[in-house]
């Protein structure tokens, strides 16, 4: 941990030196041209900043970019992450404990979705009509389940594909990566007392991916992962994940013989079009200065993976299995991850599940 600790604070050196180099030198610019371009006339992009205590956001459409003002202040935001979390955490107790109050836990949680909903991403006056909405988080914003927020009586994922991104420059240099025909799938699964289903999860992805690289059980090796990550153009891996918010690059995930942590993924070399990363609070991250992200979404993007699947909180592995079914399912007739989560998302809705079960996973990508 000393060791760690380290490390964590030479890396947090190194990227302020960094920083302060490409601003000496002129290099911090974007080409925003180039960026309305790749968007297209059916996606918005949506970047918060804080400005004296205060959220706002640059929108930016095809032949538009406007600066909104929110009323949502910081200790708004994180007050209502308290709150958010308390709902969940029914849930972590097991969903049968829920089962009773399912109902009023449902209605408490779509009130605090539309509070929240209606103050940061209602003034933003983003045309309905969008079929794609791409958010650049900041700060306590990333903990934020933007595909959850509300609107009256429909959440934003019912309105929009929604996805996430660190930055502009890094959506824009991830929407101009080459994509890969030959999309062979790799699927890894480990369970463990806390996470029984996780093998039953990756053998029935595997299944609907035709994968001839599954690896569960005492198969499902650091070594493994890493040889199957490295020529795989799906990857999909089901085990238990480990956030550690003191020193997050060392965040982890649970093999059968040990942890792979995001600062090992971020030296491998990865050519994968999409990973999914179904393990608890895989797409958390600690946000450094310059809301540089730290943590296993860092780890993969880093090393060459151009979308991810993450999730956000704790996640039920049992009801996992048919989120990731119906997402696969429908990724055989799109291939398109960004629609075929909006899709498999909005079919939960329909079902009048709890944004709990469906709402932690969400894309990073373009």
């Amino acid at each position: 941990r000393r060791l760690e600790a380290e490390i964590a604070k030479l890396e947090r050196r190194q990227q302020a030196v960094e920083r302060n180099t490409a601003r000496s030198l002129g290099t911090a610019s974007l080409d925003l041209a180039a960026l309305q371009s790749r968007l297209g006339g059916d996606r918005v992009l949506v970047e918060y900043f804080e400005m004296e205590g205060r959220f706002g956001a640059f929108v930016l459409e095809q032949d538009e970019l406007r600066v909104v003002q929110t009323d949502v202040q910081r200790k708004d935001v994180e007050n209502w992450r308290s709150q958010f979390e308390s709902q969940l955490r029914t849930f972590r107790h097991g969903t049968a404990v829920a089962g009773p109050l399912a109902s009023v836990l449902k209605k408490r949680t779509d009130q605090l979705l539309t509070t929240l909903g209606e103050r940061l991403v209602g003034p933003l006056g983003v045309n309905g009509s969008a079929k794609s909405l791409i958010v650049i988080p900041t700060g306590p914003l990333f903990s934020v389940p933007f595909s959850a927020l509300r609107f009256g009586e429909e959440y934003l994922i019912e309105r929009h594909a929604v996805s996430l991104a660190p930055s502009a420059s890094m959506w824009l240099g991830l929407a101009g990566r080459k994509a890969q025909k030959n999309l062979n799938a790799a699927v890894i699964g480990h369970s463990d007392e806390a996470i029984p289903f996780a093998e039953d999860e990756a053998r029935e992805v595997a299944a609907i991916l035709n994968s001839r690289k599954a690896l569960t059980g005492p198969a499902a090796t650091t070594e493994a992962f890493k040889l199957a990550a490295e020529s795989a153009g799906l990857l999909h891996i089901a085990c238990h994940g480990l956030f550690r918010a003191d020193n997050p690059m060392y965040s982890s995930l649970q093999l059968a013989d040990g942890r792979v942590t995001a600062a090992d993924v971020a030296k491998m070399r990865l050519n994968a079009e999409l990973v999914t990363l179904s393990a608890c609070e895989t797409g958390r991250s600690e946000i450094a200065g310059g809301d540089e992200m730290l943590g296993l979404a860092r780890g993969f993007l880093a090393a060459g993976a151009k979308g991810l699947v993450m999730s956000l909180w704790n996640v039920s592995d049992r009801h996992t299995i048919g989120l990731m079914r119906e997402f696969y399912t429908a990724m055989q007739r799109s291939a398109n991850a960004e629609a075929s989560l909006q899709s498999t998302q909005v079919e939960m809705v329909a079902q009048g599940l709890h944004p709990y079960f469906w709402a932690p996973f969400c894309y990073i990508g373009s």
